[in-house]
């Protein structure tokens, strides 16, 4: 017998994600919420704003719960939480698992009333043998939820804020968080518990700066602007443009607590994929890896190479199981200077497969099995000469010059976590 999962929420931008995932995973799905879903699913009526009806549970073998008020003003106070009480209990009668996404920013003192309403909901339901998820930052698929307004302002914005002090965030793709939820509503072990599912912290202006280069393929200039500053710009614009605006979002980016996942998405099994392949629009690793070779041989060789030679870098490290991408921050991605500086620092000590001397020794071999470079390895005709040699030896000391005055600031910012 087909297990049949209940989703509400299942328009939404997390729910969006998941419900292809769990179809793929053998689920039969039923969207539990106010209008249809389009797609292979069942659909049953269910308002956050009124009772749960009496039939919702009939026939569920689980039930995910995804469904929030966001904005914090389109439900009377209280209410979303009496819904997922009122879950929380049915499920519980039934034997049913339930899981309920919860949030970062989740507090009895948050600043905002989205976060006191996640902590409320928390309290309330995890009595009831709820699983509850608290994710970072989600991000990646389409431009929906907090992630599109990001990636919004970053399209619009020739300038975006570096924020001072410089907030963290944790970002996971939405299908990974979708996969991590799926995982965890199948584990009857993890009744009752709270569940981290968020990558590595970075800080927030650097997400906005990776949006920028691996989703847009645009460079943005970071202006350093005082939280404070910016807290009473938004509380004037909120007036006008609405709560989307609320200087309470801001307020709550500046005190998120640091989630602690690596654990909890060890026990799943689960591994989150690196930020630029999660950022990127088809979110694809090879071509996050295409353009990590694209750089690499700019910075080894000195000229662009053929798209030959970079398919072929991508074929040689799936051969030997390197799937994932350096993870160079943009701002040295964009630097063929700042990636031969790396290099210069990490030939210090004894190359490991998979790191970026390594890389560089790849691309380095490959370009030279290039006849497309022939001329840069071989004494070929036409290269003799004083002057040529007085030239070559010009450009390559002056290379090396600027490649060591470039050397202190990639070493500071040419690592992410991930």
């Amino acid at each position: 017998m087909t297990a049949t999962l209940g989703v509400t929420g299942a328009s939404g931008y997390l729910g969006q994600a998941l419900l292809p995932l769990a179809l793929a995973a053998g689920w039969r799905v039923i969207a539990l919420g106010r209008r249809p879903v389009e797609g292979p699913h069942g659909f049953r009526r269910v308002d956050l704003r009124e009772a749960l009806p009496a039939d919702t549970l009939a026939g569920l073998t689980a039930v995910i719960h995804l469904a929030a008020d966001t904005s914090g003003q389109e439900l009377p106070p209280g209410r979303e939480v009496a819904f997922c009480t009122e879950l929380a209990r049915a499920c519980h009668e039934r034997g049913l698992p339930l899981l309920i996404t919860s949030s970062q920013a989740a507090s009895p003192t948050a600043p905002n009333q989205y976060g006191r309403t996640k902590a409320a909901i928390e309290a309330e339901t995890q009595q009831y043998g709820a699983i509850l998820i608290r994710p970072g930052q989600v991000i990646g698929g389409r431009e929906a939820g907090l992630f599109g307004l990001l990636v919004s302002l970053v399209r619009q914005s020739p300038v975006q804020p570096m924020l001072i002090p410089r907030p963290d965030v944790q970002p996971i793709h939405v299908d990974d968080l979708a996969t991590v939820i799926l995982a965890a509503i199948a584990r009857r072990d993890l009744a009752g518990e709270c569940i981290f599912a968020a990558g590595e912290p970075i800080p927030f202006d650097q997400l906005l700066l990776h949006i920028g280069y691996h989703r847009l393929h645009l460079r943005r200039v970071r202006v350093p602007v005082p939280a404070s500053l910016l807290r009473a710009a938004l509380t004037v614009a909120s007036r006008f443009l609405g709560p989307r605006l609320s200087p309470e979002r801001l307020d709550s980016l500046t005190r998120l607590p640091r989630l602690h996942a690596e654990n909890d998405l060890r026990r799943l099994g689960i591994k989150l994929r690196p930020l630029a392949e999660a950022l990127d629009r088809r979110g694809s690793a090879r071509r996050v890896l295409l353009h990590e070779a694209r750089t690499l041989a700019l910075a080894t060789v000195g000229r662009a190479p053929r798209g030959s030679l970079m398919r072929r870098y991508v074929r040689v490290l799936n051969s030997l199981d390197v799937r994932d991408s350096l993870g160079l921050a943009p701002a040295v991605l964009m630097s063929a200077t700042a990636v031969a500086s790396l290099d210069m620092a990490s030939a210090r000590r004894s190359s490991q497969r998979g790191d970026l001397a390594w890389r560089m020794d790849v691309i380095s071999r490959l370009a030279e099995a290039d006849p497309q470079w022939a001329d840069g390895y071989l004494p070929l005709a036409g290269r003799a000469g004083v002057l040529r040699a007085v030239t070559d030896l010009a450009h390559s000391a002056g290379r090396e010059v600027l490649v060591r005055a470039v050397a202190p600031w990639a070493r500071r910012v040419g690592r992410r976590s991930t």
